[in-house]
């Protein structure tokens, strides 16, 4: 488990310390809240899905109207499906925590002193640090690492930021030998919307 985590910091300074000289630098702190389906769970025809959200930032760096942005983020997710209750996103329920490494590029549609408006594209490491007490699942039934292919968009407004993204689950959820036996081949698919600070 150590060695995971010393490979994941050695990863993210890498892609840091690599990021262009030459680009103009903005930091956007940002949190989102999102929803996510579980694909083995969705042939129910009562489906709920796991809320979630995550706090963290990005790295932006403008070249032109090209930009390159990877970032590190902290997630919360329910472990078990539930009702989504936007107007409480961050309550109280058995969760799995992880860090989230997204690496994107992307071009920019509008962009001015004011306002800037950009799509991008990229893949989404995560990387889970904990899970909640449960009688289901144990911590060591989870993939420890799991990849995404990952889309969305940023508006800013001066330093204000709004976000949306769409994340599409390559990596299985539980892998096919876990201890707890279980038999789920779900991937996650994930859906978020935030709004963060750039400067």
């Amino acid at each position: 488990m150590e060695y995971i985590k010393h490979r994941f910091r050695i990863i993210f300074l890498f892609l840091i310390g690599s990021t262009p000289v030459f680009g103009q630098v903005a930091f956007n702190i940002k949190s989102t809240v999102s929803r996510s389906t579980w694909t083995d769970e969705m042939s129910s025809s009562v489906y709920k899905f796991h809320q979630g959200y995550t706090i963290g930032f990005d790295v932006i760096v403008h070249q032109g109207i090209a930009f390159f942005m990877p970032g590190l983020h902290f997630q919360n997710s329910s472990l078990n499906a539930i009702d989504i209750n936007w107007k409480k996103p961050y309550r109280n329920y058995t969760s799995i925590k992880s860090f989230k490494l997204p690496l994107q590029a992307g071009l920019y549609i509008v962009r001015s002193k004011l306002i800037d408006l950009g799509v991008h594209a990229g893949i989404a490491g995560t990387y889970n640090i904990d899970i909640d007490k449960n009688s289901n699942v144990l911590e060591e039934d989870l993939a420890s690492i799991r990849m995404g292919l990952v889309a969305g968009a940023i508006f800013r407004v001066s330093f204000l930021t709004l976000h949306t993204s769409y994340e599409h689950g390559l990596s299985r959820i539980f892998p096919q030998k876990n201890p707890s036996g279980i038999k789920n081949d779900s991937k996650e698919k994930i859906f978020s919307v935030g709004l963060g600070f750039q400067f």
